[in-house]
């Protein structure tokens, strides 16, 4: 299965939404990407993500969460 986030809004940064859209091989490995892009989803205006592997959602949060 490949892991993937699902953004709210949608992405318009081309390299964004070409790593979205190619996915992960764990759910570390895409854990990992949204913590180092996080500010640049942020940028970009999303305001939720939510983790798929494959069709079935692993979880979603919001990132105005201030844990983060």
């Amino acid at each position: 299965m490949s892991w993937t986030w699902q953004l709210s809004p949608a992405v318009t940064d081309p390299d964004l939404a070409a790593d979205v859209a190619t996915g992960w091989d764990s759910q570390a490995e895409a854990e990992s990407w949204l913590k180092d892009t996080f500010a640049d989803l942020a940028d970009e205006g999303v305001r939720e993500v939510t983790l798929l592997n494959g069709a079935t959602t692993a979880y979603s949060m919001s990132l105005d969460d201030p844990a983060w």
